[in-house]
């Protein structure tokens, strides 16, 4: 009888099987090429798959991210479907200190500069001079020097105004001053007398017989303390406190904009205190 043989190829990692049929006595004679063997390494798979952490951060185990810090580390699926850790930027007290103390300190000091220097009313003297009527005239003579020390400060009249305005004494420097007459309406300015504390002459005439003496106050300060300084520290203060503010601003945008949360709460801090701390420096000056 004819031998048939029939050979099978199966795929299966590349091993052709060959299957050999003899007719006479129906038997099947089966030959296998295996597949090579494939040995595999425990050693060699991962026991954490490593997942990818935002901003440039290296890349560490899922277990050992959160055993370092489970507090700033937060989980977030990626649009590839992959896991991804996102590190939270840390609160660090000295970028808190720079965002909050550096605004706080340009209009904190000062005011606290004015609560310290603060004179109060011990360090000005208030001086009434009476000005007497020249005879056949309406003009007002008299004589005042500031005491060795003081420097003047001001200077006004006793019940000298009227219904339509009022006298006025405007400091010109420290030595001088003029007086005038402003109509309340301010359509009437009129240079009426004049004072000079060099040689401590005062004259005042507006044409008007007011009886034989009229009252002026002048007001002067010592100017041995440190009454100067606390001048220059009002005059500044306004500056001070506007850039305070700004800056505040500026750190609270920048901290949390650039990943620094303690710059950032530290300048809600600062602008928060701001008005506070204000109110409470111009409450103890009044």
């Amino acid at each position: 009888m004819a031998e048939y043989e029939v050979i099978l190829q199966v795929i299966f990692n590349y091993a052709p099987v060959v299957l050999t049929m003899t007719e006479p006595d129906d038997a099947v004679h089966i030959e296998v090429n295996a597949p090579p063997s494939i040995e595999i390494n425990p050693e060699s798979i991962p026991a954490n798959q490593p997942i990818m952490l935002s901003g440039g951060v290296q890349q560490i185990s899922q277990q050992g991210m959160v055993d370092a810090n489970p507090q700033n580390v937060k989980f977030v699926m990626g649009p590839d479907g992959q896991i991804i850790a996102i590190e939270k930027p840390p609160f660090t007290w000295k970028h808190f200190a720079i965002g909050g103390g550096i605004p706080f300190a340009l209009y904190f000091i000062p005011l606290l500069l004015l609560m310290i220097l603060n004179p109060g009313y011990d360090y000005y003297s208030t001086e009434p001079v009476t000005l007497t009527l020249e005879e056949g005239t309406t003009t007002y003579s008299g004589d005042f020097q500031t005491p060795s020390g003081y420097e003047f400060e001001y200077c006004w009249f006793d019940n000298m105004n009227d219904d339509e305005g009022q006298f006025e004494c405007q400091p010109t420097s420290e030595d001088s001053a003029i007086i005038e007459y402003r109509s309340y309406d301010n359509s009437i300015t009129e240079e009426i007398g004049w004072w000079n504390n060099s040689n401590g002459v005062i004259m005042f005439d507006n044409g008007t017989d007011f009886g034989e003496s009229i009252t002026m106050q002048f007001e002067y300060w010592d100017s041995d303390s440190d009454f100067e300084i606390y001048h220059v520290v009002e005059e500044i203060i306004g500056l001070t406190c506007c850039l305070g503010l700004l800056l505040s601003i500026v750190m609270l945008i920048v901290g949390f904009s650039t990943g620094k949360p303690g710059m950032g709460y530290g300048g809600v801090l600062a602008l928060v205190a701001a008005p506070v701390v204000g109110i409470t420096t111009l409450s103890f000056l009044w």
